[in-house]
């Protein structure tokens, strides 16, 4: 995030993201205008997901199947 200056983030993890094992809600302290996006992973279903993404600090969950018109608006 701070070598790109990156606004957005979507990404696959809720809990340790990349070789810092950083979580969304450290990412969000040192970086409070950065919008978190989750992709949807395996063992969560449906609103378990949604609840889950929000309570570690995402923006927004995209939904399955992914289209290009929700990546659009999870984006916006």
């Amino acid at each position: 995030v701070d070598a790109v200056g990156a606004a957005i983030l979507v990404n696959d993890r809720i809990h340790r993201i990349g070789a810092g094992n950083a979580t969304i809600q450290d990412l969000r302290v040192g970086h409070p205008g950065l919008r978190v996006v989750v992709v949807p992973v395996r063992g969560y279903f449906g609103d378990d997901m949604i609840r889950l993404a929000r309570a570690v600090g995402a923006h927004a969950v995209l939904a399955e199947p992914m289209t290009r018109a929700g990546l659009a608006l999870a984006l916006a």
